[in-house]
């Protein structure tokens, strides 16, 4: 099976917890891809298929005890395209160029 992105938008003040999740279940890498303004950041961790659910739903976790919504979602690996495999609503997105 191939490998799968994580990617999420987080409040600042959570990297440490997520990089603590990344380092418990041994993600395959993990890296912070932007800061935004308002304390956000965005980061992508790469995951093996078998270990993926129980990583998004640590992550989930912590998305879900902040104030504010933020966007997480599973991607997988396919022919130089990621395809939106599981959003935090469930539903599928089609592609992501």
């Amino acid at each position: 099976m191939a490998l799968k992105i994580i990617k999420l938008i987080a409040p600042e003040a959570e990297q440490r917890a997520i990089a603590r999740i990344a380092k418990s279940h041994d993600v395959v890498d993990w890296w912070r891809t932007c800061s935004f303004e308002d304390e956000r950041f965005s980061t992508r961790l790469v995951v093996r298929p078998s270990g993926q659910r129980d990583i998004f739903d640590e992550l989930q976790q912590i998305l879900d005890r902040t104030p504010v919504s933020y966007p997480a979602m599973i991607l997988a690996l396919a022919s130089g395209a990621a395809a939106v495999v599981s959003l935090t609503s469930g539903a599928a997105a089609g592609l992501v160029r």
